[in-house]
């Protein structure tokens, strides 16, 4: 288990669930990333902040705040 954060571009993952409850939560939540999605990083900035990742057909944009409380199991490649 890790945190969305952790993951480097081109990987892959299934979300696990959400390590606390917060705004961010509720607004990703929301946006379609729930527990079961599986997400894919496409670019991480040069200082980590922001991530760019892929789920259910659309692209995001995604600061490193809203993405530390994402928990995710890495998929195999």
């Amino acid at each position: 288990m890790k945190s969305l954060h952790e993951l480097v571009s081109g990987q892959t993952a299934t979300i696990l669930g959400y390590t606390k409850d917060s705004t961010h939560t509720k607004r990703l939540r929301s946006l379609g990333l729930v527990p079961g999605t599986t997400i894919k990083v496409q670019r991480v900035a040069p200082l980590g902040d922001p991530l760019q990742v892929t789920f259910r057909g659309y692209s995001l944009g995604l600061r490193r705040t809203e993405v530390d409380c994402i928990t995710v199991r890495p998929n195999a490649v």
